[in-house]
């Protein structure tokens, strides 16, 4: 079996290897991330650039292992264990599933592996060599708490106003000298402290001066940095990554202002362009009316920092529950699906399939009321099976449409993820039925104790009098036609993909030229108002300046008349 590489997650070629691998001695104590990947899918590709920098973190690295599975060859995992979409990432510890994370969540993965490291007690394979671990790693965690405290902090003997050494006292004048803000922390106040920073920051001596989390060094460094300039860039780069991430705050309070939030140019009373007009107009027919609005012409920083933020170039942007929907042509898209509604308020589909497993619950009640073998029971018996029938491909098709609008990006992972959790209620819900159905019926019939989703085999004429090798036969020519029809259906459906996405990209392309075309028409509208106001002024003055030329053109025929004489 072939090690991790350090440039890449394990690739592991099929279930064997796989059931190897998980009950080796060096995996079966650790947390295994198996990730469910299709190569065609690029956000897979990011997946494993992610479980590959978390598996790196010291933090994990002696308790953690990933690996990676091709769908299409691990198909009896997939059905066992309910993937019906790639990337999904599987949780193991001794060879168990404990638990899994759909689609790509960085956040969410980390606070899972964390929360399992800890509850499940998975140790490191290094030695323990001490009995004052657990407090070094509390020291840690304080000396982590400083530091993400304050953007510039000194870690000094004493205070500034009372410093306890030589260089301590210079560092303060140092930076009061420079109006430099910061925070301190006073080592002779903490022994622990003063000694476990030593070795977390590899510096032996006091003062220390942090900026931004990261270590600048002692008192002479100080001093060479602030002469030529880099403390200057330092706190310059602090301070943009700073108002980066307030501006982060800014958009993601504006995203979560309403539960269906548009950016779109002007207002849904004033639209400023044919998009948001339209978008508009779709949302109205659709009789979506609970939703808030921003104009992004009102905040030029807010229209180019959300461009960066969802890694989207144009408008408007729809946001759903604080997660990017997409633009015009996605919800154009969902309405030509019929999940328009759905998606943007997420009310029709899960809640009716909620509503009509309340309802077979409360037909299965009534059922167990009634007498054993009444007509009555006989009738409702009949009804609760069709409903089942009707339910469980409601909840099919639930789900299909979820894993189809995941793979095409018609929604993001974390929308997916957070409907993928309400689906799999349903679907408990489900088994709940089917369960408390199969307890309940025990007067049924045999016939009506088979599972009430299959109906009763019928033989046809087609069928009848064909020997076992003939039906093997016509078994395989099927088998033969479906598989061909489905290779065809698969590469049907792969170039119009190829088609769409083509499509898409043309027309974010052509949407980013219309709106360069709006603002240079409305730059050039400008130039024209302002030239147009000079001709007329050069007009009025050149109207003057004819008069005056008049004027003095008469004065000086006076002037010639008069100084004529005249014969007497």
């Amino acid at each position: 079996m072939a090690n991790q590489s350090n440039n890449e997650v394990h690739q592991i070629a099929n279930p064997k290897i796989f059931d190897e691998y998980i009950n080796s001695p060096s995996i079966i104590n650790k947390l295994l991330l198996a990730h469910i990947e299709l190569e065609q899918i690029p956000v897979c590709k990011t997946v494993n650039e992610g479980l590959l920098a978390i598996s790196r973190d010291p933090e994990f690295m002696e308790q953690l292992a990933i690996c990676r599975l091709n769908a299409d060859h691990f198909y009896d995992l997939l059905n066992a264990e309910n993937v019906n979409a790639a990337p999904t990432v599987l949780f193991y510890h001794q060879a168990k599933i404990i638990d899994r994370v759909d689609g790509f969540n960085q956040n969410d993965l980390i606070k899972k592996i964390k929360l399992h490291i800890n509850t499940l007690g998975v140790v490191q394979t290094t030695e323990i060599k001490s009995d004052n671990d657990s407090t070094t790693i509390d020291v840690e965690n304080k000396i982590k708490q400083l530091l993400d405290s304050s953007p510039i902090i000194l870690f000094m003997k004493g205070t500034p106003a009372s410093p306890q050494c030589g260089f301590s006292r210079q560092a303060c004048h140092l930076l009061d000298e420079h109006k430099i803000k910061y925070d301190y922390f006073d080592v002779l106040a903490d022994e622990n402290i003063r000694e476990q920073l030593k070795k977390y920051s590899n510096w032996n001596t006091y003062p220390q001066l942090y900026v931004g989390g990261e270590l600048i060094g002692g008192l002479d460094i100080m001093k060479q940095m602030i002469e030529n300039g880099d403390f200057e860039l330092k706190l310059q780069q602090l301070n943009i990554v700073q108002q980066t991430t307030d501006m982060r705050k800014y958009l993601e309070s504006l995203i979560n202002q309403a539960p269906l939030m548009l950016f779109i140019k002007g207002t849904p009373e004033t639209p400023r362009c044919g998009f948001t007009k339209e978008l508009i107009n779709l949302l109205s027919k659709a009789n979506i009316t609970d939703y808030k609005t921003f104009d992004i012409l009102q905040d030029e920083n807010v229209r180019q920092k959300l461009k960066e933020h969802s890694s989207w170039q144009t408008y408007p942007q729809i946001y759903v529950n604080g997660q990017l929907i997409g633009g015009l042509d996605i919800l154009k898209q969902l309405d030509e699906e019929g999940t328009l509604v759905q998606t943007l308020t997420g009310k029709q589909g899960i809640t009716s399939c909620k509503n009509y497993a309340q309802e077979i619950n409360q037909k299965i009640n009534e059922f167990k009321k009634l007498s054993n073998g009444s007509s009555q029971q006989a009738k409702i018996s009949s009804i609760i099976r069709t409903m089942i029938a009707e339910f469980n491909k409601d909840v099919d098709k639930l789900s299909n449409d979820l894993t189809a609008q995941s793979r095409n990006g018609v929604i993001t992972p974390r929308e997916a993820n957070r409907r993928r959790t309400l689906v799999d209620t349903i679907k408990q819900s489900k088994e709940e039925i089917e369960t408390t159905m199969r307890e309940s019926f025990n007067t049924f019939s045999p016939r009506d104790r088979v599972n009430p989703r299959f109906a009763p085999a019928v033989e046809t004429e087609y069928t009848q009098g064909l020997t076992n090798d003939e039906f093997a036969g016509l078994h395989s020519n099927l088998r033969k036609n479906n598989d061909e029809a489905i290779d065809a259906l698969h590469a049907i459906v792969k170039r119009q993909k190829e088609i769409g996405v083509a499509m898409n990209s043309e027309v974010d392309r052509h949407n980013e030229i219309i709106d360069t075309i709006t603002d240079r028409t409305g730059l050039l509208d400008s130039r024209v108002k302002r030239q147009t106001m000079l001709v007329k002024v050069i007009d009025r003055k050149s109207s003057a300046l004819w008069l005056w030329v008049i004027i003095i053109l008469l004065f000086i025929a006076i002037i010639v008349i008069a100084a004529i004489p005249f014969k007497k």
